[in-house]
């Protein structure tokens, strides 16, 4: 089993292994097809960034700033998530205005310190939301 996450090194033995006949799944960040042999997901991209941005839209009554506080700007599946949080805001919330994204290193204390700098420079945001891979997301308030 894999993250698509995991090194090259990780993917190449991965191969390997396919090559043996031994079943390779990833999960949370798919990888290539070519990778793996199935893909197991909580959700599609589009179903998270949607429900991410409507309950944002629900706790902002349609009109706020907020920032995004994302494990990695190279996490595949968060920035598949936030394409999508931002096409959900043209669509049906036009009055949501994502302020920035900040990267953590999915590191809690890194995430931390981030959420602390986005609230001292936007001090008129409503609203941060947290991405990690190994924490749930959190929305925290001002």
């Amino acid at each position: 089993m894999q993250s698509a996450w995991r090194t090259r090194r990780h993917l190449d033995g991965a191969a390997q292994g396919r090559a043996r006949g031994i079943r390779v799944v990833a999960w949370d960040a798919d990888a290539e097809p070519d990778a793996r042999d199935f893909f197991v997901n909580q959700a599609t991209p589009e179903g998270i960034g949607y429900a991410l941005t409507d309950q944002a839209a629900k706790e902002l009554h349609d009109k706020g700033e907020f920032a995004i506080i994302t494990g990695a700007l190279s996490a595949a599946n968060q920035n598949e998530w936030i394409k999508h949080i931002k096409a959900r805001m043209a669509e049906k919330h036009p009055g949501l205005k994502l302020l920035t994204i900040e990267p953590s290193d999915d590191d809690r204390d890194k995430a931390f310190a981030r959420t602390q700098t986005v609230l001292k420079v936007y001090r008129r945001r409503s609203s941060s939301w947290g991405s990690r891979r190994r924490q749930s997301r959190a929305r925290l308030k001002p």
